[in-house]
Protein backbone atom coordinates (compact mmCIF):
# COMPACT_ATOMS: atom_id res chain seq x y z
CA UNK A 1 0.00 0.00 0.00
CA UNK A 2 0.85 3.67 0.26
CA UNK A 3 2.63 3.20 3.60
CA UNK A 4 4.88 0.52 2.14
CA UNK A 5 5.83 2.71 -0.82
CA UNK A 6 6.70 5.60 1.51
CA UNK A 7 8.85 3.28 3.64
CA UNK A 8 10.64 2.06 0.51
CA UNK A 9 11.42 5.66 -0.54
CA UNK A 10 12.77 6.43 2.93
CA UNK A 11 15.03 3.34 2.82
CA UNK A 12 16.30 4.27 -0.67
CA UNK A 13 17.00 7.85 0.40
CA UNK A 14 18.78 6.68 3.57
CA UNK A 15 20.95 4.36 1.48
CA UNK A 16 21.78 7.19 -0.93
CA UNK A 17 22.77 9.49 1.93
CA UNK A 18 24.97 6.78 3.46
CA UNK A 19 26.72 6.28 0.14
CA UNK A 20 27.13 10.03 -0.23
CA UNK A 21 28.82 10.33 3.15
CA UNK A 22 31.20 7.50 2.22
CA UNK A 23 32.09 8.94 -1.21
CA UNK A 24 32.08 12.65 -0.55
CA UNK A 25 32.75 12.99 3.16
CA UNK A 26 30.79 15.79 4.80
CA UNK A 27 28.10 17.73 2.99
CA UNK A 28 29.60 20.13 0.47
CA UNK A 29 28.72 23.80 0.58
CA UNK A 30 28.19 23.55 -3.17
CA UNK A 31 28.37 21.03 -5.98
CA UNK A 32 29.10 22.59 -9.36
CA UNK A 33 27.89 20.49 -12.28
CA UNK A 34 29.73 20.99 -15.55
CA UNK A 35 33.46 21.30 -16.23
CA UNK A 36 33.49 24.04 -18.86
CA UNK A 37 34.70 27.63 -18.35
CA UNK A 38 31.62 28.56 -16.31
CA UNK A 39 31.78 25.55 -13.99
CA UNK A 40 35.52 25.84 -13.43
CA UNK A 41 35.21 29.55 -12.69
CA UNK A 42 32.48 28.95 -10.11
CA UNK A 43 34.50 26.20 -8.40
CA UNK A 44 37.69 28.30 -8.34
CA UNK A 45 35.92 31.28 -6.78
CA UNK A 46 34.19 29.17 -4.13
CA UNK A 47 37.45 27.44 -3.16
CA UNK A 48 39.29 30.74 -2.92
CA UNK A 49 36.52 31.96 -0.61
CA UNK A 50 37.13 28.94 1.60
CA UNK A 51 34.01 27.00 0.69
CA UNK A 52 33.76 23.24 0.43
CA UNK A 53 33.02 22.62 -3.24
CA UNK A 54 33.20 19.72 -5.64
CA UNK A 55 33.12 20.07 -9.40
CA UNK A 56 31.56 17.23 -11.39
CA UNK A 57 32.75 17.00 -14.99
CA UNK A 58 31.28 14.61 -17.55
CA UNK A 59 33.75 15.79 -20.19
CA UNK A 60 31.01 17.28 -22.39
CA UNK A 61 32.19 20.89 -22.54
CA UNK A 62 32.07 22.21 -26.08
CA UNK A 63 34.92 24.60 -25.19
CA UNK A 64 37.21 21.58 -25.54
CA UNK A 65 36.64 21.73 -29.30
CA UNK A 66 37.21 25.45 -29.83
CA UNK A 67 40.10 25.85 -32.24
CA UNK A 68 41.01 29.28 -30.87
CA UNK A 69 39.01 31.69 -28.72
CA UNK A 70 39.72 35.41 -29.03
CA UNK A 71 37.38 36.71 -26.36
CA UNK A 72 39.32 35.64 -23.24
CA UNK A 73 41.16 38.45 -21.45
CA UNK A 74 44.91 37.89 -21.20
CA UNK A 75 45.16 35.98 -24.48
CA UNK A 76 45.54 38.62 -27.21
CA UNK A 77 46.62 35.96 -29.73
CA UNK A 78 43.69 33.74 -28.80
CA UNK A 79 43.72 30.51 -26.82
CA UNK A 80 42.91 26.92 -27.78
CA UNK A 81 39.81 25.74 -25.91
CA UNK A 82 41.40 22.60 -24.50
CA UNK A 83 44.44 24.54 -23.29
CA UNK A 84 42.24 27.09 -21.52
CA UNK A 85 40.31 24.35 -19.71
CA UNK A 86 43.52 22.68 -18.55
CA UNK A 87 44.88 25.98 -17.24
CA UNK A 88 41.63 26.51 -15.35
CA UNK A 89 41.82 22.99 -13.89
CA UNK A 90 45.36 23.76 -12.75
CA UNK A 91 44.06 26.92 -11.10
CA UNK A 92 41.40 24.90 -9.29
CA UNK A 93 43.97 22.35 -8.09
CA UNK A 94 46.20 25.17 -6.84
CA UNK A 95 43.23 26.37 -4.74
CA UNK A 96 42.98 22.83 -3.32
CA UNK A 97 39.87 22.13 -5.34
CA UNK A 98 38.94 18.77 -6.78
CA UNK A 99 37.14 17.45 -9.83
CA UNK A 100 35.06 14.28 -9.96
CA UNK A 101 35.02 12.97 -13.51
CA UNK A 102 31.58 11.44 -13.78
CA UNK A 103 28.10 12.17 -15.10
CA UNK A 104 25.23 13.38 -12.92
CA UNK A 105 22.08 11.35 -13.39
CA UNK A 106 19.79 13.15 -10.94
CA UNK A 107 19.67 15.99 -8.44
CA UNK A 108 16.89 16.05 -5.90
CA UNK A 109 16.09 18.00 -2.77
CA UNK A 110 16.06 16.07 0.51
CA UNK A 111 13.57 16.71 3.35
CA UNK A 112 16.27 18.68 5.21
CA UNK A 113 16.60 20.94 2.11
CA UNK A 114 20.02 19.61 1.18
CA UNK A 115 20.58 18.28 -2.31
CA UNK A 116 21.32 14.68 -3.13
CA UNK A 117 23.43 14.56 -6.29
CA UNK A 118 23.30 11.10 -7.81
CA UNK A 119 26.25 10.33 -10.08
CA UNK A 120 26.69 7.35 -12.34
CA UNK A 121 29.23 5.96 -9.84
CA UNK A 122 28.14 7.40 -6.50
CA UNK A 123 26.32 10.18 -4.71
CA UNK A 124 27.09 13.49 -3.02
CA UNK A 125 25.31 15.83 -0.63
CA UNK A 126 25.34 19.62 -0.98
CA UNK A 127 23.74 22.71 0.49
CA UNK A 128 23.59 24.40 -2.91
CA UNK A 129 24.03 23.54 -6.58
CA UNK A 130 25.32 25.53 -9.54
CA UNK A 131 24.25 24.13 -12.91
CA UNK A 132 26.84 24.81 -15.62
CA UNK A 133 25.82 21.96 -17.88
CA UNK A 134 26.17 23.98 -21.09
CA UNK A 135 24.43 23.20 -24.34
CA UNK A 136 24.51 20.52 -27.00
CA UNK A 137 25.35 21.09 -30.64
CA UNK A 138 22.33 21.25 -32.95
CA UNK A 139 21.68 18.08 -34.94
CA UNK A 140 22.50 18.45 -38.64
CA UNK A 141 20.95 15.93 -41.02
CA UNK A 142 23.47 16.04 -43.86
CA UNK A 143 25.53 13.21 -45.33
CA UNK A 144 29.24 13.53 -44.52
CA UNK A 145 28.81 16.17 -41.80
CA UNK A 146 30.42 14.00 -39.09
CA UNK A 147 33.68 13.76 -41.04
CA UNK A 148 33.72 17.53 -41.53
CA UNK A 149 33.10 18.06 -37.81
CA UNK A 150 35.88 15.61 -36.90
CA UNK A 151 38.26 17.61 -39.09
CA UNK A 152 37.41 20.75 -37.11
CA UNK A 153 35.76 22.49 -40.05
CA UNK A 154 32.23 22.68 -38.65
CA UNK A 155 31.73 25.57 -36.26
CA UNK A 156 28.84 26.98 -34.27
CA UNK A 157 28.14 30.60 -35.20
CA UNK A 158 28.33 32.08 -31.71
CA UNK A 159 31.69 30.48 -30.89
CA UNK A 160 33.70 32.31 -33.50
CA UNK A 161 35.62 35.55 -33.24
CA UNK A 162 35.88 37.98 -36.14
CA UNK A 163 39.56 37.15 -36.54
CA UNK A 164 38.83 33.52 -37.32
CA UNK A 165 36.28 34.28 -40.02
CA UNK A 166 37.85 37.19 -41.82
CA UNK A 167 38.54 36.55 -45.47
CA UNK A 168 37.42 32.92 -45.44
CA UNK A 169 34.86 31.21 -47.63
CA UNK A 170 32.22 30.29 -45.07
CA UNK A 171 29.25 28.07 -45.86
CA UNK A 172 26.42 28.99 -43.49
CA UNK A 173 24.15 26.02 -42.89
CA UNK A 174 20.78 27.67 -42.71
CA UNK A 175 17.96 27.30 -40.22
CA UNK A 176 14.80 29.39 -39.73
CA UNK A 177 16.06 30.74 -36.40
CA UNK A 178 19.62 31.38 -37.46
CA UNK A 179 19.48 33.29 -40.74
CA UNK A 180 20.17 36.60 -39.02
CA UNK A 181 23.65 35.55 -37.97
CA UNK A 182 24.75 35.42 -41.61
CA UNK A 183 24.05 39.11 -42.30
CA UNK A 184 27.15 40.26 -40.43
CA UNK A 185 29.40 38.02 -42.53
CA UNK A 186 28.96 39.89 -45.79
CA UNK A 187 31.62 42.53 -45.11
CA UNK A 188 34.27 40.28 -43.58
CA UNK A 189 33.62 37.22 -45.76
CA UNK A 190 32.34 38.37 -49.17
CA UNK A 191 32.76 34.89 -50.72
CA UNK A 192 30.57 33.22 -48.10
CA UNK A 193 27.15 31.81 -48.94
CA UNK A 194 24.03 30.54 -47.18
CA UNK A 195 23.41 26.83 -47.73
CA UNK A 196 19.84 25.52 -47.59
CA UNK A 197 19.41 22.15 -45.87
CA UNK A 198 15.92 21.43 -47.15
CA UNK A 199 13.57 22.71 -49.82
CA UNK A 200 11.54 24.70 -47.30
CA UNK A 201 14.58 26.81 -46.39
CA UNK A 202 15.40 27.28 -50.06
CA UNK A 203 11.92 28.40 -51.13
CA UNK A 204 11.08 30.57 -48.13
CA UNK A 205 14.32 32.51 -48.42
CA UNK A 206 14.69 32.80 -52.20
CA UNK A 207 14.89 36.59 -51.91
CA UNK A 208 17.04 37.35 -48.84
CA UNK A 209 17.33 40.88 -47.42
CA UNK A 210 19.93 43.12 -49.11
CA UNK A 211 22.25 42.93 -46.10
CA UNK A 212 22.21 39.13 -46.12
CA UNK A 213 24.62 36.78 -47.85
CA UNK A 214 23.82 35.30 -51.22
CA UNK A 215 22.36 31.80 -51.20
CA UNK A 216 23.55 28.73 -53.07
CA UNK A 217 21.06 27.52 -55.67
CA UNK A 218 19.38 24.29 -54.66
CA UNK A 219 19.58 22.24 -51.48
CA UNK A 220 22.70 20.65 -49.97
CA UNK A 221 22.69 16.84 -50.20
CA UNK A 222 26.18 15.90 -48.99
CA UNK A 223 29.48 17.35 -47.85
CA UNK A 224 33.00 15.93 -48.04
CA UNK A 225 36.59 16.88 -47.29
CA UNK A 226 38.81 17.78 -50.26
CA UNK A 227 42.49 16.97 -50.71
CA UNK A 228 43.28 20.59 -49.84
CA UNK A 229 41.52 20.34 -46.45
CA UNK A 230 38.54 22.35 -47.62
CA UNK A 231 34.86 21.36 -47.58
CA UNK A 232 32.99 20.43 -50.76
CA UNK A 233 29.21 20.90 -50.68
CA UNK A 234 27.18 19.07 -53.34
CA UNK A 235 23.65 20.31 -54.01
CA UNK A 236 20.63 18.49 -55.40
CA UNK A 237 21.38 19.72 -58.93
CA UNK A 238 24.75 17.95 -58.84
CA UNK A 239 26.88 21.08 -58.65
CA UNK A 240 29.62 21.26 -56.00
CA UNK A 241 30.89 24.31 -54.13
CA UNK A 242 34.03 24.63 -52.01
CA UNK A 243 34.34 26.38 -48.64
CA UNK A 244 37.06 26.83 -46.03
CA UNK A 245 34.67 25.88 -43.24
CA UNK A 246 30.99 25.39 -42.48
CA UNK A 247 29.11 27.44 -39.93
CA UNK A 248 25.96 26.14 -38.28
CA UNK A 249 23.37 28.88 -37.82
CA UNK A 250 21.05 26.66 -35.75
CA UNK A 251 20.44 27.40 -32.10
CA UNK A 252 22.26 25.38 -29.46
CA UNK A 253 20.21 23.13 -27.19
CA UNK A 254 20.63 23.95 -23.47
CA UNK A 255 21.18 20.82 -21.35
CA UNK A 256 18.35 21.31 -18.86
CA UNK A 257 17.40 17.76 -17.84
CA UNK A 258 18.73 18.21 -14.29
CA UNK A 259 16.92 21.53 -13.96
CA UNK A 260 13.64 19.97 -15.01
CA UNK A 261 14.08 17.34 -12.30
CA UNK A 262 14.27 20.16 -9.74
CA UNK A 263 11.18 21.89 -11.19
CA UNK A 264 13.34 24.87 -12.17
CA UNK A 265 11.56 27.32 -14.46
CA UNK A 266 12.80 27.57 -18.04
CA UNK A 267 12.69 30.67 -20.22
CA UNK A 268 11.06 31.10 -23.61
CA UNK A 269 14.26 29.99 -25.35
CA UNK A 270 14.37 26.70 -23.43
CA UNK A 271 17.26 27.79 -21.22
CA UNK A 272 17.13 28.07 -17.43
CA UNK A 273 15.60 31.36 -16.28
CA UNK A 274 17.84 33.12 -13.76
CA UNK A 275 17.93 36.35 -11.80
CA UNK A 276 20.79 38.88 -11.57
CA UNK A 277 22.81 36.63 -9.22
CA UNK A 278 22.26 33.45 -11.22
CA UNK A 279 19.58 32.17 -8.83
CA UNK A 280 16.89 30.06 -10.48
CA UNK A 281 13.27 29.71 -9.42
CA UNK A 282 14.37 27.02 -6.93
CA UNK A 283 16.03 28.00 -3.65
CA UNK A 284 19.81 27.42 -3.58
CA UNK A 285 19.89 26.31 -7.21
CA UNK A 286 21.96 28.55 -9.46
CA UNK A 287 22.90 28.40 -13.13
CA UNK A 288 25.52 30.01 -15.36
CA UNK A 289 26.72 29.82 -18.94
CA UNK A 290 24.97 28.40 -21.97
CA UNK A 291 22.43 26.41 -19.95
CA UNK A 292 21.20 29.78 -18.67
CA UNK A 293 20.85 31.19 -22.17
CA UNK A 294 24.19 33.00 -22.30
CA UNK A 295 25.47 33.36 -25.87
CA UNK A 296 28.35 30.98 -26.45
CA UNK A 297 30.98 33.48 -25.35
CA UNK A 298 33.56 32.36 -22.80
CA UNK A 299 34.06 35.76 -21.19
CA UNK A 300 30.32 36.20 -20.55
CA UNK A 301 29.98 32.68 -19.08
CA UNK A 302 32.98 33.26 -16.81
CA UNK A 303 31.57 36.51 -15.48
CA UNK A 304 28.16 35.02 -14.86
CA UNK A 305 29.66 32.05 -13.02
CA UNK A 306 31.73 34.34 -10.78
CA UNK A 307 28.58 36.25 -9.84
CA UNK A 308 26.76 33.01 -9.01
CA UNK A 309 29.67 31.77 -6.88
CA UNK A 310 29.71 35.02 -4.90
CA UNK A 311 25.96 34.72 -4.34
CA UNK A 312 26.33 31.15 -3.07
CA UNK A 313 29.10 32.26 -0.72
CA UNK A 314 26.98 35.09 0.66
CA UNK A 315 24.02 32.81 1.41
CA UNK A 316 25.95 30.10 3.27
Amino acid sequence: GLGRRRLRLIVIEATDILNASVIGGDTYDCVVIGGGPAGLTAAIHLRRMGRGVRLVDAGASRAQRIARAFNVAGYPEGVVGGHLLERMRQHLRAADGHVTYDSVEEVRRCPDHKFLVRLKHGTMLARSVILCTGAADPAIDLSGIDAVASAGLLRIHSRLGVEELAGKRVGVLDSPSGVSCSASLRDMCPKSRIIALDSTDSESNRHPPPACLDRLPGVARRVAMTRHKAVSVTCDDGRAYEFDLLLSAADELPRTSLAKGLAVRLGANGAIAIGPTGLTSADNVYAAGEVAGVPCQIDIAIGQAAVAAAAVHDTL
